[in-house]
C-alpha cells in the first residue's frame, strides 16, 4: 500500500503562505496550546458551543476528543474534514469543511478558528479560500454555507471578500443568552476563483478587466457601511478594549468619539500582509491624529498601546478597565443626547464639512445652516434646562 492507510493524511492544501493538512496527534497537542493561549476576547460569542472557555483539564480533554471524533465518525454521508492550518511550520488554527449527504445536496459548511496571536494578518481569508477551492473545484460543490455571530467583524469581512451573500438569521442560546447568527451562502457561479487579494501578491494575476471592475465595485460596497457612519446624522462612540486591529480600527476611525480601556492595543496592520488599507483608516485618521501619527501607524504596522493612542489623539478618554469603559461610554452618550438633536446633527455636519474646506467656506456654510434650521423653541428649552441644572 502506498501512502498513509488513512488517505486523508496525504491531503495537502497549499496557499502562498499556508499549508492545510489533517493534524497528527502531535499537531493537536500544539494546536491545543495555541487555543489555550486564546482565540477570542473574553465573553465574546463566536461559537455555538464556547469550548474555549472550559477550565483545565476539561478543556484539554474535550479538545482532543472533539478532533478525534471527527476522524472516527467519518462516513460518505456525514463527514467533517478538520484541517490544521500551518504557517512557517507552526500550527496556528483549524479550518473545517463539512458535508451532510454531500453526494445529493452538493453543499458544504465551513467553520474555523485562529490563535489570537495570528489574527489580523489575512490568514483567515487565505485558509477559507483554500477549502472553498477544494469544495468547488475539487469536489464539485454547488453551494457553500457559513455564518457569524453579531459583532464578529473579522469573519464577516472574510465572507464579504470571498463573495458570500445573506442567507437569513438563526437564533441560538449560548451561555443561557439569546444570540443571533447571521447565515451566509455562496453559489458555485459566484465563487471568486480569480481573486488574489487573499494571497501575499500585490496584483490580481490573470484577472480580466471585467473581474477587476467587479473587484473595484466590491471594495466600494464594503466601504459603504463606514461611510454611512461618518456622513449620517447619528453620533457614534467607539468603546475599545483589547485588540483594535484591521476592521476594528476602520470602524473606530469612522466613529465620532473613541474611548478605550488600558488593555487596548491599536494596529493598522495591512502593510504586514502586503495590502493597502482600503476601508477608511488611511483616509480618516489623518484628520484625527495628523499625517505624522497616521504614517507611523500605517507604515510600520506595529502595535501601539492605549497610552500612546491617547497621546496621539486617537482616543479621547482612557479608562482603567472594560467595566469603567462601558460606564464612561454610556455616560458620554447620555450627555450628548441631553443636547438639542438638531444642534448635535448640525454640529457634526459642520465639522465634517470643515475636513476638506477652508475656514471662509465653513463660515458661509454654518451661516446658511443656521439661517435654514435655527429653532428658537429649542434654544429656549435648552436655556431652561441649563437654568434648572444651575439650581
Amino acid at each position: 500500500m502506498s501512502g498513509h492507510p488513512w488517505p486523508l493524511f496525504d491531503l495537502r492544501l497549499q496557499t502562498p503562505r499556508l499549508e492545510l493538512r489533517l493534524p497528527t496527534d502531535d499537531d493537536l497537542l500544539e494546536l491545543m496550546r495555541v487555543a489555550r493561549d486564546g482565540v477570542v476576547e473574553e465573553g465574546r460569542t463566536v461559537f455555538v458551543v464556547p469550548w474555549h472557555e472550559l477550565p483545565s483539564p476539561a478543556f484539554e480533554r474535550q479538545f482532543l476528543l472533539h478532533w478525534w471524533a471527527s476522524r472516527g465518525t467519518w462516513s460518505p454521508t456525514f463527514w467533517n474534514l478538520s484541517l490544521a492550518v500551518v504557517a512557517d511550520g507552526q500550527p496556528i488554527g483549524m479550518q473545517d469543511v463539512m458535508g451532510r449527504k454531500f453526494a445529493v445536496r452538493k453543499t458544504v459548511v465551513t467553520a474555523s478558528w485562529l490563535g489570537r496571536a495570528y489574527q489580523g494578518r489575512g490568514y483567515g481569508t487565505e485558509m477559507r479560500a483554500a477549502v472553498l477551492a477544494l469544495a468547488f473545484d475539487g469536489l464539485g460543490a454547488e453551494v457553500a454555507e457559513s455564518g457569524f455571530f453579531e459583532g464578529n467583524a473579522q469573519s464577516a469581512r472574510v465572507s464579504a471578500k470571498l463573495g458570500y451573500v445573506d442567507n437569513g438569521d438563526e437564533v441560538w442560546a449560548v451561555r443561557s443568552e439569546r444570540v443571533v447568527e447571521h447565515r451566509l451562502r455562496m453559489a458555485r457561479d459566484a465563487w471568486k476563483r480569480d481573486l488574489r487579494f487573499m494571497t501575499n501578491q500585490d496584483t490580481l494575476v490573470g484577472a480580466t478587466p471585467e473581474f477587476r471592475e467587479k473587484f473595484y465595485d466590491l471594495i466600494l460596497q464594503m466601504q459603504e457601511g463606514f461611510n454611512h457612519m461618518t456622513q449620517g446624522n447619528n453620533i457614534y462612540i467607539a468603546a475599545i478594549h483589547r485588540h483594535c486591529i484591521g476592521a476594528g480600527l476602520d470602524l473606530s476611525s469612522a466613529c465620532d468619539l473613541r474611548l478605550a480601556s488600558k488593555d487596548a492595543t491599536f494596529s493598522l496592520r495591512e502593510t504586514k500582509i502586503a495590502i493597502v488599507a482600503d476601508m477608511g483608516s488611511l483616509n480618516r485618521l489623518p484628520n484625527v491624529i495628523g499625517q505624522g501619527n497616521t504614517r507611523m501607524l500605517a507604515l510600520t504596522g506595529r502595535d501601539f498601546p492605549a497610552t500612546e493612542a491617547l497621546r496621539m489623539g486617537l482616543i479621547n478618554e482612557l479608562y482603567e478597565n472594560q467595566e469603567e469603559l462601558m460606564k464612561g461610554a454610556l455616560n458620554l452618550a447620555r450627555e450628548i443626547t441631553g443636547n438639542a438633536d438638531n444642534a448635535v446633527r448640525g454640529t457634526k455636519k459642520i465639522l465634517n464639512y470643515m475636513e476638506d474646506h477652508s475656514v471662509d467656506d465653513g463660515l458661509k456654510f454654518v451661516a446658511a445652516w443656521n439661517s435654514a434650521f435655527f429653532n428658537s423653541g429649542e434654544v429656549q428649552k435648552a436655556f431652561q434646562r441649563s437654568m434648572v441644572c444651575k439650581k
